[in-house]
């Protein structure tokens, strides 16, 4: 019983440790103990961690991160077949969980940041054109879409807001 609550207490920490990705590598390791510290299924279980790699056909890197038990764990960061980094996603027991943040393939600018829960989209969700300004904010519950979406110009101004509840899609005002 006490596992489990720590389990859940890891999965909540994750999420406001990793509030912002950009955390000092002592953070992340700290995390990452922590997480392996709890991953057992029982206390009779040693958890095994390693550090886990993709690699593309070519040999090149695809994705490496933490593997505890087998499973994704903490940061993995992808990478594109140039070696320049691609996205860095949050893991919890092979589970997509907390801060997603997408790069575009030259010069490193953010595309889009959004958070995970069990693997599926929660909360606001940001993109951006080249230049880091916003092109999208939008927003999902349990990875479906919801509330207001505003879609923005290169130059700033909004030009369209969408209104999504359950299933049905209603535009509020289109200036395209």
């Amino acid at each position: 019983m006490l596992l489990r609550e720590t389990q859940k207490f890891t999965q909540i920490f994750t999420i406001k440790m990793y509030k912002s990705i950009k955390l000092p590598q002592k953070s992340r390791l700290c995390l990452l103990y922590i997480i392996f510290l709890v991953s057992c299924e029982n206390n009779n279980q040693e958890p095994r961690i390693q550090f886990g790699k993709e690699v593309y056909q070519n040999g090149t890197l695809r994705s490496k991160g933490a593997l505890i038990n087998d499973k994704k764990n903490g940061l993995w960061i992808f990478y594109n077949e140039d070696s320049s980094v691609s996205s860095e996603y949050l893991y919890y027991n092979d589970s997509l969980y907390g801060k997603y943040v997408g790069y575009f393939e030259k010069g490193g600018d953010t595309l889009i940041i959004g958070n995970y829960v069990n693997s599926l989209e929660e909360g606001e969700w940001k993109s951006f054109y080249g230049n880091n300004l916003l092109a999208k904010k939008a927003y999902y519950k349990r990875g479906k879409k919801v509330g207001v979406w505003e879609y923005y110009k290169e130059d700033g101004r909004l030009y369209k807001k969408v209104s999504y509840d359950g299933e049905k899609e209603k535009i509020l005002f289109d200036k395209e």
